[in-house]
């Protein structure tokens, strides 16, 4: 147990090796939104929050324990990243009952985690650990956490719709279709969504949140101009390599191997989960979203080694990992080349730069406008917007019907002194250009500087 124990350090120091030596992605969302909260700002009521907010008031929480900070952030991040760590070994030993198998399972987790874009918090990291929770208490017949635990995956993002289905097969599966269970599941349910729906009610905020992540997220966002981003056929094909084991073992059940009960058994609960876990990532593609189906995957893999190496001869297993670890090596040399010791992603230099120059040229709480530009400006100059409900300048925010009148009302109500301002690009999100709101700035702002040959200050005209 003792050596055990030092070889799970091991793998984590490992992990924690990696994710301090890549690229870091800080998505300003994760600075700006729990930054917002912080000062005062409601969600849904004063932030256009298109998602739910759990993840956003633990991040405040966390943020005012230790202050806003690019620092505080990793820190957070690799916290839940190390912690999910932990669960996969304690999930894949408890079901699997096998040591090997748990460890394996960690060190696929740990392979694979980063390169799916994880060294970086975004609500998709935060369901793999909920993801996992559910599916052991269902497992260990525990049905009043699995419904707390699921209860919580809806409150930090509504891709955890998804869930419904492995869950429901999970009740089939482990035959406890009981209305005693599934009664206990449903409290369990039921309890935080109630707790959030009494805060919404009580800060009087029910109906934004209706409109923000009800309506617009769920109704309008999924087929908003912009928001649909299919995968490219390389892509598809990439997601051959981590789930290698899992298409062998398939096979194996195709052709109805020995072994293939204790295949069923063990292999089937993980893939339904693996694979509904996955869908998030649609309609807007992004390696980041299929962090909640990675435990599944970790473990599914695991399972799968060790069953397919006592089913096919030991030359056919052999050429078969040789060639899983060619397209690893391929895979992960191209990853790490790419992001190892680089700059973390929305800290650049210039953002810093500009950021600086705002803190100084500003009071605490000054009223500004960003447009085309990274918001997380308003935390890291501790400023706040000038229009109510701050809205991302994103396409398929500011197309929905009305969302540019607003600004422009609020722009002309509170006449802040100061803009930053991007130039459009040719492609990208950085080309959409806001014609109002365009149109408004052009009228009532001028040129003022220029900091990094990038960022726009613009001023209010004289009149």
């Amino acid at each position: 147990m003792k050596k055990t124990n030092l070889l799970i350090l091991l793998i984590l120091l490992i992990h924690l090796l990696l994710l301090s030596n890549l690229r870091f992605t800080a998505w300003p969302e994760m600075i700006l939104w729990p930054y917002f909260i912080l000062k005062g700002l409601l969600p849904y009521r004063d932030i256009a929050i298109a998602h739910n907010a759990l993840l956003i008031f633990d991040l405040a929480l966390f943020y005012k324990i230790f202050g806003i900070s690019l620092f505080s952030l990793k820190i957070y991040t690799w916290i839940l990243i190390l912690s999910t760590d932990l669960l996969v070994y304690w999930v894949a030993r408890k079901i699997t009952k096998k040591e090997e198998t748990a460890l394996l399972s960690l060190a696929f987790y740990v392979l694979w985690q980063p390169y799916f874009e994880g060294n970086g918090v975004w609500f998709d990291l935060f369901l793999a650990p909920l993801g996992l929770l559910i599916f052991y208490f269902l497992w260990s017949k525990e049905f009043f956490w699995s419904g707390i635990f699921a209860g919580l995956a809806i409150l930090v993002k509504q891709t955890a719709f998804w869930f419904i289905f492995p869950i429901g097969f999970s009740f089939w599966f482990i035959q406890n279709l009981k209305i005693k269970s599934i009664k206990k599941f449903l409290i369990g349910l039921a309890a935080p969504l109630l707790i959030f729906l009494v805060y919404l009610f009580k800060v009087g905020i029910l109906q934004d949140f209706y409109f923000w992540a009800i309506k617009f997220g769920v109704g309008y966002l999924p087929h908003a101009p912009g928001q649909i981003q299919l995968p490219t056929i390389k892509q598809i094909f990439s997601l051959g390599i981590p789930c290698a084991f899992v298409f062998l073992t398939m096979i194996t059940l195709l052709l109805q191997c020995n072994g293939v009960k204790e295949i069923q058994k063990l292999f089937l609960p993980f893939l339904v989960w693996c694979f509904f876990t996955s869908l998030g990532v649609f309609p807007r593609w992004g390696y980041f979203h299929l962090q909640p189906a990675l435990p599944f995957l970790a473990v599914i893999s695991s399972v799968s080694l060790y069953l397919i190496s006592k089913t096919w001869p030991k030359l056919f297993l052999g050429v078969y990992l040789i060639l899983f670890f060619l397209g690893v090596i391929y895979l992960q040399s191209r990853f790490y080349y790419l992001n190892w010791q680089k700059p973390d992603r929305f800290f650049e230099k210039e953002t810093l730069e500009v950021a600086s120059w705002l803190k100084e040229k500003t009071n605490p709480g000054e009223k500004i406008f960003i447009l085309n530009s990274w918001d997380h400006l308003y935390a890291l100059s501790e400023t706040l917007p000038a229009v109510s409900p701050w809205v991302p300048t994103l396409p398929w925010y500011m197309e929905y019907p009305g969302i540019q009148d607003e600004i422009v009302f609020d722009l002309q109500k509170e006449k802040p002194k100061i803009v930053v301002f991007e130039d459009y690009k040719l492609k990208g999100l950085g080309s959409y250009k806001p014609e109002k709101i365009d149109k408004f700035l052009q009228e009532n702002y001028i040129l003022d500087r220029i900091i990094d040959g990038r960022f726009l200050i613009l001023n209010l005209k004289e009149k």
